[in-house]
């Protein structure tokens, strides 16, 4: 049976099982519970030291769902501090991680948050490709919810650029 671990308020929270057997996941969720931490401060900015120790110890683990999940919380951080750039190259570096067959749904959704900060920093090529992708991933894995999502920000997308007739077409 885990043991119980001290949340990032102070609510008690077991530790998985895998994370006794090897001290990198247990290292990497203790950073992650830092970085926690700092975010329920409202300090986004010093999140993003632990965030990045976290990856660090889930890619020496071999977990590489948990590094890329973590580089999502790292973009979202990011974006949060108006950091575009940086945003864009955590999400990137998360969907490299992220095989679309394991996680299709959530390879998806940060193929839609890297077309934000696509956007944001005028890569508009790169922005469309990520939408297109997005909505591919959904259709292909039949999920309806991410599919509306996903052919909704593109609408967007596209109506933000002044083409107000292709909007409606996604």
């Amino acid at each position: 049976m885990p043991k119980p671990t001290p949340g990032a308020q102070g609510v008690s929270n077991p530790a998985p099982a895998h994370a006794e057997a090897n001290p990198e996941l247990r290292l990497a969720m203790q950073a992650l519970r830092k970085g926690l931490e700092k975010c329920v401060a409202k300090d986004l900015a010093g999140a993003l030291e632990p965030f990045q120790e976290a990856f660090i110890h889930y890619k020496r683990a071999g977990d590489n769902r948990s590094a890329s999940l973590t580089q999502k919380v790292i973009g979202l951080c990011f974006d949060a501090i108006k950091d575009p750039n940086h945003a864009r190259s955590a999400c990137k570096t998360a969907i490299r991680m992220l095989e679309i067959g394991e996680m299709p749904d959530e390879a998806a959704r940060v193929m839609l948050m890297m077309a934000r900060f696509e956007a944001r920093i005028g890569a508009n090529r790169d922005a469309v490709a990520a939408l297109r992708t997005a909505v591919a991933v959904y259709k292909k894995f039949d999920h309806a919810q991410g599919l509306a999502e996903a052919l909704c920000q593109y609408g967007e997308y596209e109506e933000n650029q002044g083409r107000r007739s292709e909007a409606t077409i996604h």
